[in-house]
């Protein structure tokens, strides 16, 4: 009886590492997530701007 109880002890402490990695393994992708949705926010105000000034120069070489 002792030894399943150790074999049931250490079975619970291996599955508490593993979901206290998991844990963390999700934590990190989802900082990793927000980093790139904050990239992903600013290339677009990139491209609005330089979208934006690509058409100024087009009226502008079409008027000259």
């Amino acid at each position: 009886m002792e030894e399943k109880y150790k074999k049931h002890a250490i079975y619970q402490t291996q599955l508490e590492n593993d979901n206290q990695k998991l844990i963390y393994e999700v934590d990190n992708l989802k900082d990793l997530c927000e980093e790139y949705e904050e990239l992903l926010v600013e290339l677009k105000r990139q491209f609005k701007d330089k979208s934006r000034e690509c058409e100024h120069q087009k009226r502008d070489y079409k008027d000259l």
